[in-house]
Formats: structure tokens, C-alpha cells, sequence
């Protein structure tokens, strides 16, 4: 019996060996990097969810498990289960956990035990996750509402969790200090594909979103406030590199996102590994930047053609009294200084810059001398959106509300 008893456990070393996890320490070794999703830390360690494609099975690794990562000498990362779980994670931290079960738009939030749910806007966009460099009080992502990529966050800290949907459309949010990054896709005529055009805009200071960068094919890592690292056509070639915003020169050094491991960051990459034949993830040292760059983007390039997501900064209404310093600051007392035509065409303009077609003629024709306003209209009807379509988040409509009520008063 004795025998029967180590040959059972010498075929269980065995078999072992050629799977996924190791006999010491139940570490995973060989594995498919597409599998793991970081989604965020706790207990000073980095958190990946398993998640395979339909489709894929494992006896090791249980769907929705979360697994930490270990540093190996090469760089490679291993696993080792933290915890089991059951449905998708989104965001993970010291404090709480948000995750979605039964359908792709519940979330729901888990703080102290207790399990929240919170309402939702539109069709969430979190399945492209972000490395946030600097951890703050909000989880931003992005939402898309009738067709239009909006960027929206969730206050961690609140009693009462909701969903705040921003003044902002774009996509795929990162977040450095004060800032937050984030892009917006369009169609480029001149080489007949879709690139990116990338901003930035100081968090709580929605209205002044600053454009860094156009006509880029990836975006990826911020460095820091002034540094980013992208892809785009320059000197008749298409080039990784990393882009400083304060001059707009370059050199020729791609950095992927970045990830903190035990108080260092590291480029969050991955490679083939030639033990497993797979690729794997690694965590890669940073390379080291010169205070200068060699190279000045000059280029002749499309600008962002996509008017259903342009930022207000690029649809003014030029040669009128409509500034955004009314539009979104001015106070009542300043406000009622106005007619009430201008009133109505001032909480108007918050339409117009949506593409809504008004059937008043005199506001039709204020608004077409604007070059955007008929591209805008034109956009919307191209992906078959009407008036019913039109989504006005919450700081923008207590404006026009605050304006409507001043034109009431009169």
C-alpha cells in the first residue's frame, strides 16, 4: 500500500509538471498573456483577472479568479491565485472592488462587505483598461450614449455611488496627477484609415480639454504631465516614439504603459517567452530620456474630422456674442444683462454644438454661419441620429436650465 501510495504521488508530480502550475507554490508559469486583465492593486500587490475567449477552458485556472503577479529575474511575470471570484472586475483598490454581473451595463461596487449597485448611462466602455499612474478618488471610463463616446467616473469615496457623466467625449481615460488623458478616434482621408487625435484636460476644469496630438496610430504610455509615448508618420515613416507636448519634438523610443511593483515602475509590456513558446507578460525597466529630443514634428496632417466628438474648444462661435466663458461661467447677474433673443440662442448653442436641426428659422440661420454646425448635422444623419438622439449631460443642462429660467423671469 505504501508503494501504490508514492507511486500515486510521483504520477501526480509528473503530470504537473507539464501543466500550467508548478509544485512550488502553486505558481503559473506558462500561460497566455491575453488571458490576464490587470485591474488594479491591493495589499501591495498587482491584480490580474483571468478571463479567457469563449471557448477557452483551464483545469488550473478558474474563469474570474483573481491572480497576482511575481517578478521573475528575466522580467517575466508569474501568478498566484489572491482570491476567487465569480463575475467580471473592473477596478480593484485597497478599499473597494467594482464589477459587473449579469450583464455588461449592471456594475455594482463592493466597500466594507457591502455590495452597491449603481446606475449606469449608456453602453460602458471599461473593457479597455488603463494603468492609472496616480491613484485618486474617482474610476474614470468611457460610456457610449446614441453612438457618442462619452468619458464618465464614479466618486469612490461617496455614501450615495452614481455614475457622473462628464461634458467630455473621447475615449480610453488616463489619468496622471491632476491630468487626465484620453483620445478621440476619426477617419483620416489622406491615408484612408482611422487614427487617433489625443488631449488633455485638467480634472474639474472640463471646459478647456487642450488637443496634444493629431493623426496618431497608438497611443501609449503618459510618462508624465509633458511626456507621452505614441505612434505616428513622420519623415516619410511610421515611427514609435516618445513625444514631448511643451515643444513637440520626439525621439525615437516607444514606452509602453507603465505599472508601479513594489514602489518602482516598469513599462507594462510582454514578449515570447522561448521556455513556453507563448507570450507572456513582463514588467520592463524604463529607458532612460535625454533632456533634449532630437527630433521637430512638423507635418502637414488631417485635422480631426470627427464633429460628433470634437471638443468645444474647436466648435466656437466666432464673430458673435456667444463665448464659453458665458456659456458655461458667467453668473445670473451677468446673464440677465442680456435680450432675451440672445438668452435663447445662448441655451441653444449647447444644442447646436450637438448637431440638433432647429426649426426656427432664426436660429437655422445663426448657427449655419458656423462651419461646424452643418458638418455636425451632416455626421449625426450619417449614423442615422435624429433630434430624440441628442444626449446633454447634467453640467450642461443645469446651464441652460439656469439660462431658461433667467428668460422666463424677463
Amino acid at each position: 500500500m505504501k508503494y501504490i501510495y508514492l507511486s500515486l504521488i510521483l504520477i501526480l508530480v509528473l503530470f504537473n509538471s507539464e501543466h500550467l502550475i508548478s509544485q512550488d507554490n502553486l505558481i503559473i508559469k506558462s500561460y497566455n498573456k491575453k488571458y490576464f486583465d490587470f485591474v488594479g492593486t491591493r495589499n501591495n500587490k498587482i491584480l490580474y483577472q483571468y478571463y479567457p475567449t469563449l471557448g477557452v477552458t483551464s483545469e488550473e485556472c478558474k474563469n474570474f479568479d483573481l491572480y497576482y503577479s511575481i517578478l521573475s529575474s528575466n522580467g517575466i511575470i508569474n501568478f498566484r491565485l489572491f482570491t476567487t471570484f465569480e463575475s467580471n472586475v473592473d477596478y480593484i483598490d485597497e478599499k473597494c472592488m467594482i464589477y459587473r454581473k449579469n450583464s455588461p451595463n449592471k456594475i455594482f461596487m463592493n466597500r466594507n462587505d457591502k455590495e452597491i449597485e449603481i446606475e449606469t448611462v449608456g453602453k460602458l466602455n471599461i473593457f479597455e483598461k488603463t494603468h492609472q499612474i496616480e491613484k485618486g478618488d474617482y474610476f474614470y471610463f468611457s460610456t457610449k450614449i446614441n453612438e457618442i463616446d462619452f468619458l464618465a467616473r464614479i466618486n469612490l469615496t461617496q455614501e450615495d455611488l452614481s455614475m457622473e457623466v462628464l461634458p467630455i467625449k473621447g475615449y480610453n481615460p488616463v489619468v496622471y496627477k491632476n491630468w487626465l488623458f484620453y483620445r478621440i478616434n476619426y477617419e483620416s482621408p489622406k491615408y484612408s484609415g482611422r487614427v487617433d487625435a489625443i488631449y488633455r484636460v485638467k480634472i474639474g476644469d472640463w471646459r478647456n480639454p487642450e488637443l496634444i496630438i493629431n493623426d496618431v496610430y497608438f497611443g501609449g504610455a503618459v510618462l508624465n504631465e509633458n511626456l507621452i509615448s505614441c505612434r505616428f508618420f513622420d519623415r516619410e515613416k511610421v515611427r514609435d516614439v516618445t513625444y514631448k507636448i511643451s515643444d513637440s519634438t520626439y525621439i525615437e523610443k516607444d514606452i509602453a504603459p507603465l505599472i508601479k511593483y513594489e514602489g518602482v515602475y516598469y513599462q507594462h509590456t510582454h514578449y515570447k517567452n522561448p521556455k513556453t513558446g507563448k507570450y507572456q507578460i513582463c514588467y520592463k525597466e524604463i529607458p532612460e530620456l535625454p533632456e533634449t529630443f532630437p527630433y521637430k514634428l512638423i507635418r502637414e496632417v488631417d485635422p480631426n474630422q470627427n464633429y460628433l466628438h470634437l471638443p468645444c474648444t474647436e466648435k466656437l462661435f466666432t464673430n458673435s456674442f456667444i463665448t464659453d466663458s458665458l456659456l458655461f461661467f458667467a453668473g445670473k447677474e451677468q446673464l440677465e444683462r442680456f435680450t432675451n433673443e440672445q438668452l435663447r440662442k445662448l441655451r441653444n448653442a449647447f444644442y447646436a454644438r450637438e448637431g440638433y436641426v432647429f426649426k426656427s428659422d432664426d436660429l437655422n440661420n445663426f448657427f449655419k454661419q458656423f462651419e461646424w454646425y452643418e458638418k455636425t448635422i451632416k455626421a449625426r444623419k450619417r449614423k442615422g441620429l435624429s433630434n430624440d438622439d441628442i444626449y446633454i449631460p447634467k453640467a450642461d443642462k443645469e446651464r441652460v436650465e439656469l439660462i431658461l429660467e433667467i428668460e422666463n423671469s424677463k
